[in-house]
């Protein structure tokens, strides 16, 4: 699937190279949005790997990553709860 396409790093991509890997994370929750929600498990597992990353240029990255991704998943949970209210 898309997501364990983008997840396949190895130690030998530069970082720009693992930047990028990251920031399609959050690329896919802008276009996916809520669809995304049933794999944000594995997302998230993914992102707090990189986070492992000895290379801390990464960690700037990956929050902007969850930062997006919380944002599309989550914006249409919680316009719907304040519609039923």
């Amino acid at each position: 699937t898309f997501l364990q396409t983008i997840s396949e790093t190895n130690d030998y991509m530069k970082t720009n190279q693992k930047k990028e890997y990251l920031k399609l994370y959050g690329e896919a929750a802008a276009v996916f949005e809520d669809a995304l929600l049933p794999f944000i498990s594995k997302v998230l597992s993914f992102i707090l790997k990189k986070l492992k990353d000895p290379d801390q240029t990464l960690h700037t990255v990956a929050a902007d990553s969850i930062g997006l991704l919380v944002h599309h998943s989550l914006k249409n949970l919680e316009n719907g709860d304040e519609k039923s209210n």
